[in-house]
């Protein structure tokens, strides 16, 4: 969990690179909280809805899976913060900037599914298919929550 939010934190502050102190703190806390919101709000929704799909894994399991997961993706925004930080630098432009972070967390989104299909597999050898739907709602439920937090700004790009 210490990664996801280290990640998340640190990733969010390079967002805010492109306005005042204040913006590089409060898109730090925003990224990480709503990161951690889209995280854990379809946990639940992933423990039941692969129980009746016929998943035999306990909850614990089942948790760890995620809690992997999201450590994994805690690991490649801290990867990608160079990134942010070079375009940003380089491109002050808010309508780059955030195709620049779309592109990054669509990476990190990718990163994610692959890490979880690969943890799955381990847990359960035998089953044929693997929860991905979860990081889709995940993503769903993140890309709500990173626009209502602020963290994407739209209004500039055209």
């Amino acid at each position: 969990m210490g990664t996801a939010i280290l990640g998340t934190a640190t990733y969010g502050m390079t967002m805010g690179l492109l306005g005042h102190a204040g913006d590089v703190v409060h898109k730090g806390l925003s990224c990480t909280l709503a990161a951690g919101l889209a995280w854990g709000i379809p946990l639940p929704a992933l423990y039941i809805l692969n129980s009746l799909s016929g998943s035999r894994l306990p909850l614990s399991s089942t948790f760890l899976a995620a809690l992997v997961t999201t450590s994994w993706g805690g690991l490649a925004m801290i990867a990608s913060i160079p990134i942010n930080w070079f375009f940003s630098v380089a491109v002050p432009h808010s309508g780059f900037v955030l195709l620049v972070n779309l592109t990054v967390f669509a990476g990190v989104g990718v990163a994610m599914i692959d890490v979880f299909n690969r943890v799955m597999r381990r847990l359960e050898p035998l089953r044929e298919t693997t929860p991905t739907w979860w990081l889709l709602i995940l993503g769903a439920i993140g890309s709500e929550l990173f626009y209502s937090f602020g963290l994407f700004d739209f209004r500039f790009v055209g």
